[in-house]
């Protein structure tokens, strides 16, 4: 046997067995007592939650209920009205329209809309029958009209033609 060489074997001293059992007990207590505080911790969060969340309800007043309430209603009411607005035609195409084909010496003092229907009763007087006749003529022309009819005429003060239109408007001067 060339080549081995014995050793002698090191005995182990009572320091180091006392030591090792030493750091074993100690690192089981020290896991031990990370699962334990780590459960007292947050049985204590939570604890301490629950009571702020108490205190929080106990000082929320009738008043600010009463003014939450408020709100939630006013807020309904708000898209109500977004929804009827919404849902709503639009009839500023036809004023446009009546305001770029109305005769310069043609007025218009009264003015009722059906939106259903799309029909428009206007009243008003214009300086002359001729006058009259030329916002007639106008208004037959456009393609917007689905129907023109003059409900009333008579001679009003000062010679001028007093007048009742009703006019039948199509959708694409409702809805621009």
């Amino acid at each position: 046997m060339k080549g081995f060489i014995p050793q002698s074997v090191v005995k182990k001293t009572k320091h180091q067995d006392l030591l090792f059992y030493f750091s074993l007990i100690l690192l089981v207590i020290s896991i031990l007592s990370y699962f334990a505080l780590d459960s007292f911790f947050i049985k204590n969060s939570s604890d301490t939650l629950e009571d702020l969340e108490k205190q929080i309800a106990e000082k929320e007043t009738s008043e600010v209920r009463s003014l939450e309430k408020k709100v939630l209603i006013y807020q309904e009411k708000i898209e109500d009205f977004l929804f009827l607005l919404n849902s709503q035609k639009s009839v500023l195409g036809l004023f446009t329209f009546l305001e770029s084909n109305c005769y310069p010496k043609v007025w218009f003092s009264d003015f009722s809309f059906n939106m259903e229907t799309g029909t428009v009763n206007l009243s008003g007087q214009a300086e002359s029958f001729t006058a009259l006749d030329k916002q007639l003529f106008i208004l037959k022309q456009k393609t917007e009209i689905k129907e023109l009819n003059l409900s009333s005429i008579s001679l009003g003060e000062q010679g001028r033609a007093e007048f009742g239109l009703n006019i039948i408007f199509n959708q694409e001067v409702l809805n621009p």
